[in-house]
């Protein structure tokens, strides 16, 4: 048993890293300025989770929690790697049930993929 039924996202750091290209850091509160209140039955939006209001529906949705990242730029190359790290609070900002804690995020393969039309 982990202790708690909620945990919320604080912050973030990612490291894109595209083939042949310098690796760029992205660090910040939030993912795109959400803050993801994820339970047992998938993730919270209200007013502490979506301060900006971009979620029509408020209240429990199913999993997975899924957002389109803006970040990361392969300008040259199509393949590269994605890695980081996500800080939650048990509970949720608002009412903390313990200390902060931080999930590392191996690194993993991206590809653009060839499309044509």
């Amino acid at each position: 048993e982990r202790g708690f039924k909620t945990c919320q996202l604080l912050r973030r750091f990612w490291v894109i890293k595209g083939e042949d290209e310098d690796a760029e850091s992205i660090e910040g509160d939030g993912v795109i300025g959400f803050f993801p209140i994820l339970n047992d039955d998938g993730w919270i939006a209200d007013e502490s989770s979506d301060p900006h209001g971009e979620y029509e529906q408020q209240g429990q949705h199913p999993p997975p929690f899924v957002y389109q990242s803006r970040s990361g730029n392969f300008q040259r190359s199509k393949r590269g790697s994605f890695s980081g790290e996500i800080t939650f609070v048990p509970g949720t900002k608002l009412q903390p049930a313990g200390d902060s804690f931080r999930v590392r995020l191996p690194s993993f393969p991206l590809v653009v993929p060839d499309v044509k039309f």
